[in-house]
């Protein structure tokens, strides 16, 4: 069993389809999304970030998250 997962983690987990191994045809189009959209969750759960009312986001705490990321030469869209 896998446990401490983040919810960006939790959640590609979730889209793949165990039959296949690959991304369930509903989150395809927009896993990208999704996932910046759970980043975002889990850094407002931590207090890392604010939303503010004027559509702005803020940091509100710039330590660390403990979270080693991957580098990327592709940029999402």
């Amino acid at each position: 069993m896998l446990n401490n997962l983040s919810i960006p983690q939790e959640f590609a987990l979730l889209a793949l389809d165990r039959d296949t191994n690959r991304l369930k045809s509903i989150f395809r189009q927009y896993i990208p999304l999704y996932t910046v959209m759970t980043c975002f969750v889990e850094l407002l759960i931590d207090g890392k970030i604010k939303f503010e009312d004027n559509d702005t986001i803020t940091v509100t705490n710039s330590t660390p998250t403990g979270e080693k990321l991957r580098k990327q030469s592709k940029t999402m869209k």
